[in-house]
């Protein structure tokens, strides 16, 4: 059992001695305990007892900082008011507690002195007086600059008192502390999603750490460091993205900034072609062949381009750089001329040379278009006499940006090309040379035949004309047939 008796000396000054394991030097005024190591977490009891001052260090060592000078001790302590001695006691702390983790260190307990100024003193010396060590505040702090990722050293938690001109510590518990290892960290875009507006970000981290992406998060590998999160939502253009780690809500090592590049993509459907009905020319002459498309999103901005085929055997008739647009609410059956705000119209055309194309720009500014509402334009479409029969087809490519979105529609207007109508009369008969002259008029370039033997090719202007001989006495019934392209049309 200890217990503590308090001696003078022959030198007339006074010291507690703690009866037990200290052992005091001849001549010496102080005990020092002989420290046992009994694992990481505990030491064996040491206590400093009432001696005079040691001398302050010259400066702090290279991991050192400097604690405060003690003053001259004076040749006595000094007396209470009736008379007695007053003496410095400095007990081990108590409910002492140490956590770490990759933030810093937090160092928890209760210094036990007999004066005011008292406090937890940690340091990794057990006599900070005579051998100082490196400080660190108590409570919660921040790794100290001179403790190195991964190195281990062993913490004393003294009890530290100030009183009288006398500076004494004493502790009881010590730890063996390893500061952990944080990994920089590393980010970069593993794949883009143009369409979705997406990407995945990976990358490394502090094991176990949260990384987070703005309001997104996601913990990297306990074991690997690994992470991957997926960000969406993003804008067209570049986004650039700021990634932290954090080991609970601190903010580890400096942040790391990827960039995202969102490219407008086409989404199909986006503008599609509506009323693709069949539209007939006419030989000869020009003919109106509308082309009409739907939006399938609300915009009042959708700018792009347009470029018209013709059919082919037809060309376009010149003179037609701005078409104007008629529109159609979605839900409505009838079209009507756009509204005078509205920047509908086919502008700025150009006609190829021989006039197979026409380019056009479509500003698709102004009033708005709601989702489901149509516009269309109507170029003429010049069809000679002599086209080839057959449906030849109008061409129309639209594309352009809506909504921050991509869109492009292809399609086509199919346009027959009838056979002109067959006509044949009979000119004059030789009835002694068995001879008639026929003419009539075809589909100029089409192929007539008049029975089995005559034959002739329609004008430009479709007119023919050809000489049956070999007819028989009395009447003869001819069959007139009309080849184009050498497919027999009917009459």
């Amino acid at each position: 059992m200890r217990r503590r008796t308090t001696e003078a000396l022959t030198t007339g000054l006074a010291i507690t001695l703690l009866i037990g394991s200290l052992a005091l030097a001849p001549g010496s005024s102080t005990a020092q305990a002989s420290p046992v190591d009994d694992g990481v977490t505990t030491a064996s009891a040491a206590t400093v007892v009432t001696h005079e001052p040691d001398a302050a260090p010259s400066g702090p060592t290279e991991d050192t900082a400097a604690l405060p000078s003690p003053e001259a001790a004076p040749p006595t302590p000094p007396s209470s008011t009736d008379g007695s001695r007053l003496f410095l006691t400095v007990s081990p702390p108590t409910g002492v507690s140490l956590q770490s983790d990759h933030v810093g260190l937090t160092v928890r307990g209760t210094p036990q002195c007999n004066v005011s100024n008292c406090r937890l003193l940690v340091s990794t010396s057990s006599q900070p007086l005579s051998s100082p060590g490196s400080e660190i505040p108590s409570g919660t702090s921040t790794w100290p600059s001179w403790w190195a990722e991964g190195t281990t050293r062993t913490l004393y938690v003294h009890s530290w008192g100030n009183g009288w001109g006398w500076t004494k510590t004493n502790w009881n518990t010590s730890y063996t502390v390893t500061r952990p290892v944080t990994t920089p960290l590393t980010a970069r875009v593993a794949s883009t999603d143009h369409v979705g507006r997406s990407a995945v970000i990976t990358g490394v981290a502090t094991k176990g750490a949260r990384v987070e992406i703005g309001s997104r998060y996601t913990t990297a590998s306990t074991t690997t460091g690994a992470w991957s999160m997926t960000v969406s939502g993003l804008a067209v253009g570049a986004n650039t993205l700021t990634v932290v780690q954090k080991i609970g809500t601190t903010t580890i090592g400096s942040s790391v900034r990827v960039t995202v590049t969102i490219d407008p993509q086409v989404v199909p459907g986006l503008v599609r072609q509506v009323d693709a009905t069949p539209q007939t020319l006419l030989r000869g002459g020009d003919t109106a062949v509308t082309v009409a498309v739907e939006f399938t999103e609300r915009t009042q901005s959708a700018p792009g381009t347009v470029a018209l085929t013709a059919p082919a055997g037809t060309t376009f008739a010149p003179g037609q750089d701005t078409l104007e647009a008629e529109y159609r609410a979605g839900s409505a059956t009838t079209w009507q001329d756009a509204p005078a705000s509205a920047s509908w119209d086919l502008v700025s055309g150009h006609r190829s040379a021989d006039g197979s194309t026409y380019s056009y720009a479509f500003p698709g500014t102004g009033s708005a278009l709601d989702a489901g509402g149509d516009l269309r334009w109507a170029p003429r479409v010049s069809t000679p006499l002599d086209a080839p029969v057959g449906t030849p087809a109008l061409g129309f490519t639209m594309t352009g940006a809506l909504n921050a979105k991509l869109y492009d529609v292809t399609g086509t207007v199919d346009t027959p090309i009838a056979a002109a109508a067959l006509t044949a009369e009979v000119v004059s008969v030789d009835a002694q040379g068995r001879v008639a002259a026929v003419r009539g008029t075809a589909t100029p370039g089409a192929t007539v035949a008049v029975g089995d033997s005559a034959t002739a090719v329609a004008e430009s202007d479709g007119t023919w004309s050809t000489t049956v001989e070999g007819l028989d006495l009395g009447d003869n019934e001819l069959v007139v047939t009309q080849t184009v392209g050498g497919v027999p049309v009917r009459p």
